[in-house]
């Protein structure tokens, strides 16, 4: 074999694949900016928070609620963050003892409060309880906690594994589960 067409074709192949390639690269659309989010505007918002009904205040009280060991990061968070962002109710991180809270699986955080600060302050109760996903379904002061929110007439939301939560505080014992067609 000619040593020439070898070397040719062993130069020749890679820069023929370079070229198609930053061909294929030169087709793709651009890249997303991530500027910062617009304002939400003030009818919206309005019509939002007209929406939530609260039944005790003129603003939602909300109350996302977490046990200090291995509380679902995501759960936990993304509701707060999202929630304050919207800037429609006032939003509140609770864990059921005083100190940081381990979220699954790797971040620590400080939670705003404990439960039995909040029912210090807020002795009528939250508009709405958030419960995530935790790594136990059985802590008996967050149960309890739940169960009397529930009592004080707040509207109780499970994320994800959290309705396990919210069954075990005995909120769902009764209730029929509803098809909605999604599978």
């Amino acid at each position: 074999m000619n040593w020439r067409l070898v070397k040719w074709i062993g130069l020749g192949a890679p820069a023929l694949f370079a070229i198609i390639f930053a061909g294929w690269i030169i087709t793709l659309p651009p890249a997303p900016s991530f500027a910062t989010a617009p304002p939400i505007a003030k009818e919206e918002a309005e019509a939002t928070i007209a929406a939530l009904k609260p039944p005790k205040r003129q603003r939602p009280l909300i109350a996302i609620i977490g046990i200090n060991d291995a509380t679902e990061t995501t759960d936990y968070l993304m509701p707060y963050g999202i929630l304050r962002r919207a800037d429609v109710a006032d939003v509140v991180t609770l864990a059921t003892n005083p100190g940081p809270m381990s979220l699954f699986p790797v971040l620590k955080v400080e939670p705003q409060a404990t439960t039995a600060d909040f029912d210090a302050q807020h002795p009528d109760g939250a508009d709405y309880v958030i419960v995530p996903a935790m790594s136990r379904d059985d802590d008996p002061s967050a149960l309890q906690w739940i169960r009397s929110q529930a009592a004080k007439g707040a509207i109780v939301i499970g994320v994800c594994a959290g309705a396990k939560v919210v069954g075990d505080a005995g909120l769902l014992h009764g209730k029929r589960r509803q098809r909605t067609g999604i599978r």
